[in-house]
């Protein structure tokens, strides 16, 4: 009930994202391990940027309002139907109507003026979300996210996972006796 038991830190947030991504990672292993190579190199990939790219969303938007990568497509790919037959384009938006107004008809309540205008309306409201369905409907719609970036989320979080080490502790591995690749080479 206390709306500041809701507020986490952004860096806690960040810790938890990147110890789930942990979590995550094995999961991969296991839930693709039966592919081979290529495939299964090419899933995890896709798997594990989607995650990241989601928490990074996450991230930007917990306490501000960062535009998406793609359109919200909340009203278009998904509705939201209440336990009473009301219907929204998103649970975080107004109720437009009731399902037996239509017969049941999702297609009809989908593709009826108030859905209409509410879709028309999403994208000026500006109400980029932390709601992972919605990231997720809208991402699958995008091609510059599925091709660009879902695979630069996984490679920055690749990255992030690499070792600090400073060029003092690299120095140790230095070859003494190799050629100097600045003067001629032996003949």
């Amino acid at each position: 009930m206390d709306p500041e038991l809701k507020k986490i830190p952004l860096p806690d947030l960040q810790e938890l994202h990147a110890r789930l991504m942990c979590f995550h990672e094995q999961y991969a292993d296991h839930l693709f391990g039966h592919l081979a190579f290529p495939a299964r190199s090419m899933a995890r990939m896709f798997y594990l940027g989607t995650l990241k790219f989601h928490f990074n969303i996450h991230e930007r938007n917990h306490y501000g309002n960062d535009a998406w990568a793609m359109p919200c497509t909340a009203g278009q790919t998904t509705i939201v139907i209440d336990h009473d037959g009301h219907f929204r384009s998103c649970e975080l938006r107004s109720k437009l109507g009731r399902v037996q107004d239509f017969d049941f008809d999702l297609t009809a309540a989908l593709h009826s003026p108030q859905m209409q205008a509410e879709v028309a309306a999403i994208p000026g409201a500006k109400c980029w979300c932390t709601h992972s369905c919605w990231i997720h409907s809208s991402s699958k719609f995008s091609p510059s996210v599925l091709l660009f970036h879902i695979p630069w989320a996984y490679l920055k979080h690749r990255w992030q996972r690499l070792p600090n080490t400073s060029l003092a502790e690299l120095e140790q591995f230095r070859v003494q006796d190799a050629p100097n690749m600045g003067s001629d080479p032996p003949h």
